[in-house]
């Protein structure tokens, strides 16, 4: 059954059909709605998110492991404290 024949079928349930039929069709329709959105918007990469050759990846991973190794980070107990204190 093509899409055309499913709608069209839909249409003829929802017509000859009680209000709370309706109502628990729109129901659906909007809960499928919703899910179909975010679903997309998950797959969309974020506007900052650039693919990254391998040496690019590197580079970053040898100035992530610098940084740790001169202090610079934060542990996972400070930051816990920081946002439970804002």
């Amino acid at each position: 059954m093509g899409a055309d024949q499913i709608r069209s079928s839909l249409l003829r349930q929802i017509e000859s059909s009680s209000d709370e039929f309706v109502r628990l069709v729109s129901v659906v329709v909007q809960a499928m709605a919703k899910e179909l959105d975010e679903a997309s918007l998950e797959a969309v990469p974020p506007p900052w998110a650039k693919p990254k050759t391998v040496a690019e990846r590197n580079r970053e991973l040898l100035l992530a492991d610098e940084q740790v190794d001169r202090g610079e980070y934060i542990t996972l107990a400070n930051l816990k404290k920081k946002y439970k204190r804002d």
